[in-house]
């Protein structure tokens, strides 16, 4: 995901501490500005009021649509099983994309899968 408007600020907010992706060698292309926050951050709706992507963990509480509505999130992409970490049917109204990822994890099920909506 790249977007290609100059009035765009190609930022990600991620629910999920950085070293989850350092410790495998994922980091985020520099195109990108990642701010890495944790899901109970007080200032979460205020540093992603002016983010395109919203990058959650499967595990959590759900994200509240209020938080959509104070953002300008176009994407939401989900790591893990967690399509009950977001409204769907609200998110779907106001945004452009959810992507679920479901990625193998050793000791979880071999299969990956992609759900886009």
């Amino acid at each position: 995901f790249k977007v290609s408007n100059s009035k765009k600020s190609n930022k990600v907010v991620c629910l999920r501490p950085e070293n989850d992706f350092k410790e495998f060698g994922a980091e985020a292309p520099p195109h990108f500005s990642v701010v890495y926050l944790s899901p109970d951050d007080t200032s979460l709706t205020q540093k992603a009021s002016d983010a395109e992507v919203l990058l959650i963990p499967a595990v959590g509480p759900k994200i509240p649509n209020d938080f959509f509505k104070k953002t300008s999130v176009q994407m939401v992409q989900v790591t893990g099983a967690g399509i009950d970490r977001v409204d769907c049917d609200f998110v779907l109204k106001i945004i452009l994309k959810f992507v679920m990822f479901s990625v193998q994890v050793p000791g979880q099920s071999p299969n990956t899968a992609c759900l886009v909506l």
